[in-house]
């Protein structure tokens, strides 16, 4: 599975690039401090979107009616965030969440491809994450820097290759990956695993069933 996400080829289609997209928006720890990241950001997501727009399938009316419900949530969210104090470079930081559920609105095959690629890419670098996480616990070798948290500046992370840790003592042993939460590679993997159907045959599976127990 991971050999095929390396072929030439494969970087060059518009759905492993779309994946490569997704995953940056799923926030790992070397996309934080990019200068005039909230433009990039932006930029990123007018990409995608005109790419799902160009590749939506025909919607039926159980589509439109899915699509209404959830795009009305997703104002609520937003105005319950302009309700807390959000700007408006802060409110766009979610517009990703919207991007995210329109891949299942995408033409099958387009969709598939993309939700594939983005399995193969979070899934390497996850499993590079638990390598390091592993050697790090039996191997006591400095960080490479530290990072401040992006949304909450009393919180530092120090920076390890493939891998990040809160400087907080009584956290020490959780497993980050690459993100400013363990929730994330659970939730994530969770979401992954769904995608897969469990399927055990495939090793990503397996590599997504431990990232979440660690």
């Amino acid at each position: 599975d991971f050999i095929v996400m390396f072929k030439f080829r494969s970087f060059l289609s518009v759905n492993f690039l779309v994946a490569l997209l997704l995953y940056y928006f799923t926030g790992p720890y070397f996309v934080w401090n990019l200068p005039a990241k909230i433009y990039l950001d932006i930029l990123l997501q007018l990409i995608l979107g005109i790419v799902f727009i160009r590749r939506m399938k025909v919607l039926t009316k159980s589509d439109q009616f899915i699509v209404f419900l959830y795009v009305a949530v997703w104002i609520l969210y937003m105005f319950q965030l302009y309700n807390s104090g959000r700007n408006l470079f802060g409110l766009i930081q979610h517009v990703p969440i919207c991007l995210l559920f329109s891949v299942f609105f995408c033409k099958r095959d387009f969709g598939e491809k993309v939700l594939n690629n983005y399995v193969n890419i979070y899934t390497f670098f996850i499993l590079l994450s638990m390598s390091v996480w592993v050697l790090s616990s039996f191997v006591d070798f400095p960080s490479l820097s530290t990072l401040q948290h992006f949304g909450e500046a009393d919180r530092q992370y120090s920076v390890f290759p493939f891998l990040v840790k809160e400087n907080l003592s009584v956290d020490s042993f959780r497993f980050y990956g690459l993100f400013d939460e363990p929730g994330v590679v659970g939730t994530t993997g969770a979401i992954l695993l769904c995608i897969l159907r469990f399927n055990f045959k495939d090793k990503r599976t397996w590599v997504l069933m431990l990232s979440g127990l660690l």
